[in-house]
């Protein structure tokens, strides 16, 4: 269930108090608080936490005389996808010491930017899948990275941290993990004798000989070919 707003109170001329319920998927860690005055929107605060389907309420502090404010809320998860809450409104507050109970109009979202695109990789490798060591960054638009600083037969782990530096935010990829081994080259031949043993049209034998190019290898081979 995505999170999902409950009620907006107007609490006095400065101060609003927004309900809503948490998202019940694991993978969510952070909440962005979007609020609009008299239709401008903006981000009003984010926080992170780890609790999940759990009642949650945002004070926001801001003039509630005369201007109607909006909020929504987005739930944002690990591996960067964003889920956006409807909307909720409410009444804005004119004269002096008044205190009334708010209307709330839910309306489809819609307006709220989402959050800025990530800009940049970091990939951090580690041999205890414990301590990680940063190894390179590399720009948001490649795919790809070449670690040659290797051992043949060590267990090496990798990870990749995403990094949203306008908004201060950050995240990690699942972990993968390979050992290095080394691929021998394909063995050379070297021609040591061939002969025709039967002369024919249709019918006719070769024989040849050959071994490995190692001059301390006498593993020599024979081969028969019909012709």
């Amino acid at each position: 269930m995505p999170q999902k707003i409950t009620s907006l109170a107007v609490l006095n001329s400065k101060a609003t108090q927004l309900n809503f319920i948490s998202s019940d998927s694991p993978d969510v860690y952070k909440y962005v608080v979007e609020r609009a005055v008299n239709g401008v929107w903006g981000t009003a605060s984010d926080f992170i936490t780890h609790l999940h389907g759990a009642a949650s309420t945002y004070i926001d502090t801001v003039s509630t005389t005369s201007n109607k404010i909006c909020y929504a809320v987005i739930a944002l998860d690990s591996c960067l996808n964003v889920a956006e809450s409807d909307t909720v409104c409410d009444v804005a507050l004119t004269g002096i010491g008044l205190s009334c109970r708010s209307e709330v109009t839910l309306y489809l979202p819609g307006i709220t930017t989402p959050p800025t695109a990530p800009d940049s990789f970091v990939v951090y490798r580690s041999t205890d899948n414990i301590n990680y060591n940063k190894i390179s960054q590399l720009p948001i638009t490649d795919v790809t990275d070449v670690d040659t600083n290797v051992t043949v037969g060590i267990k090496y782990y990798y990870k990749l941290e995403t990094i949203y530096h306008k908004l201060g935010m950050t995240s990690y990829s699942d972990t993968i993990s390979m050992v290095p081994q080394t691929i021998p080259f394909a063995d050379s031949a070297q021609l040591v004798y061939a002969t025709v043993l039967k002369s024919d049209e249709t019918n006719g034998e070769i024989y040849i000989q050959w071994k490995r190019a190692l001059r301390n290898d006498s593993n020599a081979r024979v081969i028969m070919c019909i012709l």
